[in-house]
């Protein structure tokens, strides 16, 4: 089965450390948007030529998913319009199913987290970010068929799942 998963976070949340690993167990394609910027632009977090990274990316997802691939795409997709994008492309490509891996953590441990980072993104840049995710969650309404919610240290809190006649939705306690 063809699938496609997106990750959803801030920087520093922890989607690279997770999906990365994920991915190369499950011998999946690995998609991510700061290595694609990188080849584009040769600066990680350069967003002058935004439309040809994701052009890229999209080419990238389209290719694998064709060829039968399940594709995991490391990106913040912070921004509900791209992520809309990203969804529709995925099911224009024939995917059997969309899960979505969100990485929610509070917005100062984020911060935190990328101050150590070889190179930081701008704390103005995770205030915006934030403010999106905090307006426009993942939901399953996006697209997904599943959404995995992780907290701060990797450990699920939550799974949403579409069902036939609904919805499903199950907590975790954690720690």
């Amino acid at each position: 089965m063809t699938k496609f998963i997106a990750t959803i976070g801030l920087p520093g949340s922890g989607k690279s450390s997770v999906s990365r690993p994920f991915a190369e167990k499950n011998g999946y394609v690995y998609i991510s948007s700061d290595a694609v910027r990188f080849e584009v632009t040769q600066d990680p977090y350069e967003m002058s030529r935004e439309m040809e990274v994701w052009n890229e990316i999209k080419k990238r997802i389209r290719e694998n998913l064709e060829a039968g691939q399940t594709v995991v795409l490391d990106s913040t997709l912070t921004n509900e319009m791209v992520r809309s994008q990203i969804l529709e492309l995925a099911r224009e490509c024939g995917v059997q199913k969309i899960q979505g891996l969100y990485v929610d953590i509070p917005e100062e441990v984020a911060k935190e987290r990328n101050a150590g980072r070889e190179v930081v993104v701008p704390d103005e840049h995770i205030d915006r970010m934030s403010k999106r995710l905090e307006q426009f969650p993942p939901e399953l309404s996006d697209g997904f068929d599943s959404i995995i919610h992780l907290d701060e240290h990797g450990e699920i809190t939550e799974v949403e799942l579409k069902r036939e006649g609904g919805e499903l939705r199950r907590e975790f306690r954690v720690r």
